[in-house]
Formats: structure tokens, C-alpha cells, sequence
């Protein structure tokens, strides 16, 4: 999620407040032991986080992509537009 669709998000009530400070108080990394998640390298760069697979065990693939889920995918809904912002996870 960028950060201007945020904004827009709570001008247009389609976000709480308390979910926009909750978005903006998370970490900026999260650490795995095995792989560092980016959470906020697309409003810092523009271009959404990747994830290096190669040499990685399918465990920790599996708990890559959770948490990738648990911390971007779940916010956003795709549209004939592209991904909107979901006001209820």
C-alpha cells in the first residue's frame, strides 16, 4: 500500500484512523532469522518487496509468503483498476 492511498483512504473515511496509525507504526523490517521482510520498501522506493527463493527451504517459503499476507495482501482487494485498500481484514 502506498502511503498517499492511505491518506486518501482515511479523507475518505474508507480507513479508520486507528488502522491508518496501525499501518504507519509498523516496523519498517521484520526479521525471520532466515529472510528479512521490507514492509516498507514500496513507500520508501515505489517498488514492492521481492522475495529471493533460491537456496531457501520450502518451510520457510511457505512462512515467507504467510507473513508477506498477514502483512500487505490482506489490506488490499483486486479490481478492474488494479488493488484498493479493504477496510476490514
Amino acid at each position: 500500500m502506498e502511503l498517499r492511498q492511505l491518506l486518501e483512504g482515511v479523507k475518505k473515511n474508507e480507513i479508520s484512523i486507528e488502522e491508518a496509525e496501525r499501518f504507519l507504526k509498523k516496523e519498517p523490517f521484520y526479521e525471520m532469522g532466515y529472510a528479512k521482510l521490507d514492509t516498507h520498501r514500496k513507500v520508501r522506493s515505489g517498488f514492492a518487496e521481492v522475495i529471493f527463493c533460491s537456496g531457501k527451504a520450502d518451510e520457510h517459503l511457505l512462512s515467507i509468503f504467510g507473513k508477506y499476507y498477514i502483512c500487505f495482501l490482506r489490506y488490499t482487494t483486486q479490481n478492474n483498476f488494479g488493488y484498493t485498500i479493504k477496510t476490514q481484514a
